[in-house]
């Protein structure tokens, strides 16, 4: 066969010269530059993990870059605590294997794709042996992510004397976003148990978590997140001189609601949250319907986010003294001040179960009176403290609450609370009641408490507060 000649010949033969260059360019360039887009997508992943750790944890990582996958392994140490050993350092292995060539960028999850890592993390902390948890993450080209979770299920054997895990297939997925900041997270624990020689000391059958947040402030996140449970029990085994005893708790319904109100400067935060149930049961004690719902308020998302950072320094093991002093005066001087300006509140409401002996129901409500600028400082807060002038802080302090519930069950939560140190649970409530603390009548228990203006009463009671250093 005679191939064809001529102009037009030619100038397609180029053509294709030409293409095929630019291909094999293309194929040179392309993936030492998606790796490197690669490598930057894992190492940010993981330095964001590490960061929602708390404080005290160190990493060390090796990341050898391949052509189309690249692999890396990582590990976080936890420093040990003053006295610990070495050996009781709790360490976490991550193995990952980084796809970064064609088949991971048309993925049916997340398209167009950068990349896709698979991780293997290992927690090494004895008594107990966590099973490997497996990832699947795939990183788009907008920063955006979907992580997929497997944690195998595992019939451990153990040791005679020791703690052994059985659970069935955990699975979750994460879906999140860079700008703005989006989570949505959705975990299912089919069954989940903690057993020892005797037998199951913790289990947890049924239950999913399910997120759906924003990124905030300063680390916090405003949205909803659920949980649901079908059944939660813990069998402790009996220790010497230890009050605790089992617990049961029967299709827990769980929601947290974080809600955002206004603009900068003065972004706020709202929280609430409720909880119910079918049962709960507290040692031989059946308490039936329990319904919870805590609200707080008006909280300066700003001076809470910086409370959280000075919380993390000062339970960091590494922080020096001298920075745990400083940190803790500015909380004192700065941050408590300027988070009570903005008026926050705290409401318990309603708190309610039936018992055996009849119901109990309780409320609590408290709140600052909100201040304008100036009303922060070390001064400030030092005149409060010696109760002077019109910056007392506690003169604009208000609550009230109240409780009522059988005699019965006080006295077993008394008894609950503490068995070992004297007086016996009937000999101190009555000495609450002979006080006027408590008031008692028809089998029941009641007592309230009131604070306004500085005061603080217990069932009609006023309680001394803060008294000046000058006698006042």
């Amino acid at each position: 066969m005679r191939l064809p000649t001529g102009p037009t010949a030619r100038r397609s033969l180029i053509a294709l010269i030409t293409l095929g260059v630019i291909l094999l360019l293309a194929a040179t360039a392309i993936p030492p530059a998606l790796g490197a887009r690669a490598q930057q997508a894992y190492q940010d992943l993981l330095r964001g993990t590490v960061a929602a750790l708390p404080p005290g944890w160190v990493l060390v990582e090796h990341y050898e870059r391949g052509w189309f996958s690249s692999k890396a392994n990582a590990e976080l140490t936890r420093q040990p605590l003053p006295g610990q050993t070495p050996a009781g350092v709790s360490r976490i292995h991550l193995d990952s294997r980084i796809e970064q060539g064609p088949w991971a960028w048309f993925n049916a999850d997340l398209f167009p794709a950068l990349t896709q890592v698979h991780t293997r993390v290992e927690v090494l902390a004895d008594p107990l042996r966590v099973p490997p948890l497996l990832f699947t993450t795939t990183i788009g080209a907008n920063g955006s992510g979907l992580t997929r979770l497997l944690i195998p299920a595992t019939e451990q054997s153990g040791a005679p004397d020791g703690f052994r895990l059985q659970s069935k297939d955990i699975t979750g997925t994460a879906r999140y976003r860079p700008n703005p900041r989006q989570l949505a997270a959705d975990l299912t624990v089919p069954g989940l148990a903690l057993l020892d020689s005797a037998g199951p000391i913790a289990r947890l059958t049924d239950a999913r978590l399910k997120a759906d947040l924003t990124g905030w402030i300063g680390g916090l996140f405003t949205g909803r997140t659920s949980l649901e449970v079908e059944s939660a029990e813990l069998s402790p085994p009996p220790q010497p001189n230890a009050n605790a005893k089992a617990a049961l708790v029967q299709r827990l319904h769980l929601s947290l609601e974080q809600v955002p109100q206004g603009q900068a400067p003065t972004l706020r935060l709202d929280l609430r949250l409720d909880a119910a149930a079918e049962l709960l049961r507290l040692g031989s004690v059946d308490y039936r319907s329990p319904v919870i719902g805590l609200a707080a308020r008006s909280l300066d998302a700003q001076a809470l986010a910086e409370i959280n950072t000075a919380l993390r320094t000062l339970a960091d093991d590494g922080a020096s003294r001298a920075m745990r002093g400083l940190v803790g005066a500015t909380l004192l001087t700065q941050l408590l001040p300027r988070f009570l300006a903005a008026g926050p509140s705290l409401t318990l409401d309603p708190f309610t179960l039936t018992t055996p002996a009849g119901p109990v129901a309780a409320h609590l409500s408290l709140g600052a009176a909100a201040q304008g600028p100036g009303a922060t400082g070390a001064a400030v807060l030092l005149s409060a403290l010696l109760n002077r002038g019109k910056a007392n802080w506690l003169t604009g302090l208000t609550g009230d609450g109240a409780i009522d519930l059988p005699q019965a069950i006080a006295l077993e939560w008394l008894a609950r609370a503490d068995t070992a140190v004297p007086p016996a649970p009937a000999e101190r409530l009555q000495t609450w009641i002979d006080g006027g603390w408590v008031s008692a009548r028809d089998g029941r228990v009641t007592s309230t408490v009131r604070l306004a203006d500085g005061q603080l009463s217990v069932n009609g009671k006023p309680v001394p507060l803060l008294r000046s250093v000058f006698g006042r």
